[in-house]
């Protein structure tokens, strides 16, 4: 259940159904979404839109489902939340709460469960974070089929990057000004590995030219550092600046040093 695109257009907010888009969606969906929120474009009419129109019909459905499976009910269906300041400017419409494992619930018909797995990840981090619970979870039900159980995982650096590009996009309804383009983030459990002995990318040579480097000049580096720490390990606690030829160590107020070199 999520407020519809009128509601959020006239209230000038974000919902958490928004942050698909905010967060991993295209050029085109995230300037349409800009315009919408600034009013210069009318918000989406989803009256004969069978996506959304299936997924509010099936919604029940799952619910009773899902809260079967779990021998208890959600609570908080339907209700309306928001994020304290200084993003209270952004809701959520809740499709549930587990009171047991005191976790959000956000039902979702899919194509695919690992499209869905990624695309709604931040509308469940909105919603975890909103409630200030820990546990966020996706019930997806793909092609129709009963819905799959998905724990959206807890993740400092996604989330920040999932409310740096929020307040980024709020920053430009604001201004009236177009959002910047993002590259699409997923979270930390669907992260990929890439072997380039065996796999070859846009960026392979100029990756291997770069690590060869670093390979190459590692142990000087590694030698440095541990120089400029025993150097400071022997400056006596009562000098503050200590000189050789062009080396400078300087103890700054906090009584912490530091070694440079000047020109």
């Amino acid at each position: 259940m999520t407020l519809s695109p009128e509601q959020l257009a006239q209230r000038g907010e974000f919902g958490a159904s928004d942050m698909p888009v905010v967060v991993n969606g295209n050029q085109h969906q995230r300037n349409t979404m800009c315009r919408i929120k600034q009013g210069l474009e009318p918000p989406e009419d989803f009256t004969w839109n069978w996506d959304v129109q299936r997924g509010a019909h099936d919604e029940p459905l799952a619910r009773r489902f899902c809260e079967h499976d779990l021998g208890y009910a959600l609570t908080r269906v339907g209700e309306v939340v928001r994020h304290a300041p200084p993003f209270d400017f952004l809701t959520c419409t809740l499709d549930g709460f587990d009171p047991v494992r005191e976790a959000t619930v956000e039902f979702k018909n899919a194509w695919s469960f690992e499209y869905a797995s990624k695309w709604y990840a931040p509308q469940a981090e909105a919603q975890r974070t909103i409630l200030g619970v820990r546990r966020a979870f996706l019930m997806i039900s793909v092609m129709g089929h009963k819905p799959v159980e998905y724990e959206v995982p807890q993740d400092r650096r996604f989330h920040d990057i999932c409310f740096e590009r929020l307040a980024a996009m709020k920053i430009c309804v604001d201004t009236m000004i177009l959002p910047h383009p993002v590259e699409p983030i997923a979270p930390p459990e669907q992260w990929r590995s890439v072997d380039l002995v065996h796999e070859d990318t846009n960026y392979k040579q100029e990756m291997l030219d770069h690590l060869e480097i670093w390979s190459a000049t590692k142990p000087f580096s590694d030698q440095h550092a541990q120089a400029a720490v025993s150097a400071k390990s022997l400056v006596p606690n009562d000098v503050g600046r200590l000189r050789f030829n062009s080396i400078l160590i300087l103890r700054d107020k906090r009584g912490h040093l530091s070694i440079r070199e000047s020109a």
